[in-house]
């Protein structure tokens, strides 16, 4: 039958009228018969009723990509103070922008005039920071500023500025100005700079100054120090060490010392040794044999062959001995060094005193006759 001569439609235990219904079966919503009229302000449910919805969530806030919270039981507001905006996370006064008017905002992102990636930063000339605390150094925790104009990172402990990371990439601790790539100030009666290994089995080296330039002419300095007057103490690029005094001493109080006697006779050792002149390997391959200058000491083996091996100290070999003899190791195509024979060194502080016996020895025997010629003469 064509659907046009439909008038009546029974649907179980009801019926729908079909007589407003157009031609091509399309039934009007509000022909239901659920007892409620259909509206823009109601919904229809699937227990077959149309419901007016009670009051829903309302989002507020005028800004875009704010990062809403919920502040209330069916309220969610956009903060006024966070704001992603797809590329920067961005806390503080003027989150919006993130510009600050003050020390408290945070930008987390790429910036067009910063680095890519993770950045903390601000657009003007002032500071952000990022803060540590524990809650015991309240107001004044310790925290890290960040310049943006003249990229200066500055830290901070109890409301001073403690260190500070200039654009060049020099540190200053202690105080702003940096006269060195590292410079470390303080005022207070105490250690300014300390390096410790607190490996108890083994340590290498605790601390070390080096420099590229290969000379042994005393053309630069590799350590200087120096009083309120001036340079006190210099340590040259050839070794050697000056001082404005040439005063150079020990702890000698009797009080640290105990066992102390009369110094054994260093007539025979003083004797059996054989001071040299000689050349230094390492100068004569930059400089030339003709260019390199004599030397005036002692040898290390010839000093042990003399009876005197406690004079005598070992150490690791540098990988720049190797090129001097292959006794102190081996280095391989890839340039990993395998240690070999230890390097020797000689106490020369304590061989100055067997001198100094051994002088005492020779004044006594001159004494003795210069007494026993004086007596000849007066007979």
């Amino acid at each position: 039958m064509p659907l046009s001569k439909i008038t009546n439609l029974s649907l179980g235990t009801g019926s729908v009228d079909l007589a407003t219904s157009d031609v091509t079966g399309n039934l009007p919503v509000a022909n239901l018969n659920s007892g409620t009229s259909a509206s823009s302000s109601t919904f229809w449910r699937g227990d077959a009723t149309w419901v007016t919805p009670s009051a829903g969530t309302a989002l507020t806030g005028s800004t875009n990509n704010t990062v809403t919270t919920v502040t209330g039981a069916d309220a969610i507001q956009g903060e006024a103070n966070l704001n992603f905006n797809g590329t920067n996370l961005m806390v503080g006064t003027d989150a919006t922008t993130g510009t600050a008017s003050g020390l408290n905002d945070l930008i987390v992102g790429s910036s067009s005039s910063g680095p890519h990636g993770i950045s903390i930063l601000t657009s003007g000339t002032q500071e952000s920071y990022l803060a540590f605390a524990d809650g015991t150094t309240s107001p004044n925790p310790a925290f890290i500023t960040y310049n943006h104009t003249t990229e200066t990172y500055r830290i901070w402990g109890n409301g001073a500025e403690r260190i500070r990371i200039h654009s060049d990439g020099d540190v200053s601790i202690g105080t702003a100005t940096a006269e060195a790539r590292l410079t470390a100030q303080d005022t207070a009666d105490q250690i300014c700079l300390h390096a410790n290994n607190t490996n108890t089995s083994y340590a290498s080296i605790v601390a070390q100054i080096a420099c590229s330039r290969d000379t042994a002419d005393g053309t630069y300095t590799l350590y200087r120090a120096r009083n309120g007057g001036g340079t006190v103490m210099d340590c040259l690029d050839s070794g050697n060490i000056r001082n404005s005094n040439n005063s150079y001493g020990s702890l000698s109080d009797e009080r640290i010392k105990q066992n102390i006697e009369d110094a054994s006779s260093q007539w025979e050792d003083i004797k059996a040794l054989k001071v040299r002149k000689f050349k230094l390997k390492r100068a004569v391959n930059k400089d030339g044999v003709d260019d390199t200058p004599y030397h005036l000491g002692v040898v290390a083996q010839e000093v042990e062959d003399a009876g005197m091996s406690k004079l005598i100290e070992e150490s690791k070999p540098d990988k720049e001995d190797v090129a001097l003899s292959s006794d102190f190791g081996t280095i391989d195509d890839d340039g990993n060094f395998t240690e070999g024979q230890k390097v020797k060194a000689v106490k020369y502080s304590v061989l100055y005193m067997k001198a100094i016996k051994a002088l005492q020895e020779s004044m006594e025997r001159i004494e003795q006759l210069e007494t026993k010629v004086t007596a000849l003469e007066n007979k």
